[in-house]
């Protein structure tokens, strides 16, 4: 819907940006950092032209710094069935040998 939306309009409110802006580019950073790659960006071009002049604005810039987008999807390693990610298992302390 609001790749829709942004095809005839500059902003989420018309043609100003607006705290709607604001508040949807924050939400939507780690989305174009870590999922939205160059395929996922394509179908939603609208989006992604209104996500990289917002970000590229110098307020904008000052606060979160320098925009990068996603190069490659992250996609989490998961174990199996219900166990954590890989990354999330914490191993069991070895138990330390006692002295004589």
């Amino acid at each position: 819907m609001v790749d829709a939306w942004l095809k005839d309009n500059k902003f989420l409110a018309g043609n100003s940006i607006s705290i709607a802006d604001v508040s949807l580019a924050v939400l939507l950073r780690y989305p174009f950092r870590l999922i939205f790659d160059e395929k996922n960006r394509k179908g939603l071009p609208n989006l992604t032209r209104w996500f990289e002049e917002t970000s590229n604005l110098q307020q904008f810039k000052d606060h979160f710094g320098k925009l990068w987008l996603c190069q490659k999807e992250f996609v989490p390693e998961f174990v199996g069935g219900n166990e954590a990610p890989k990354a999330a298992k914490q191993e069991k302390p070895k138990a330390e040998k006692k002295k004589k």
